[in-house]
């Protein structure tokens, strides 16, 4: 039963994430709309590969193939990277200060130091 409920909401995120590509396509690249919101695609877009992703990498640690495993593995890392730098990005169009944005900056730097160092 417990497997079931879990297949269920991963279809259903899996869904959700097909919904919000969909949306960013229709709404994101309105004339009207600021730069920033444009990427919103492109972020809908990773969260969809995102998925295909821990799909395989379920799929196949079950069969034990550790090498495919480890290629899951290094993907879903750059794809938190990526989402790491797409907020980062978000943050600085929306962040007015310019102490904010080197303290944020700063912290960005720290983050992908050690993100680099630990992987």
């Amino acid at each position: 039963m417990a497997q079931h409920l879990f297949d269920y909401s991963m279809y259903f995120g899996y869904l959700l994430d097909i919904v919000l590509l969909i949306f960013a396509l229709i709404f994101c690249f309105r004339k009207s709309k600021p730069k920033f919101i444009k990427v919103f695609a492109v972020f809908s877009f990773a969260n969809i590969l995102s998925d295909i992703n821990s799909a395989i990498g379920i799929h196949f640690a079950n069969g034990g193939n550790e090498g495919v495993v480890q290629i899951v593995r290094v993907i879903y890392s750059l794809l938190m990277l990526f989402e790491l730098i797409f907020f980062t990005y978000l943050l600085s169009q929306l962040i007015q200060s310019v102490i904010a944005k080197k303290t944020t900056g700063l912290l960005y730097i720290l983050f992908i130091l050690s993100f680099t160092l630990f992987l």
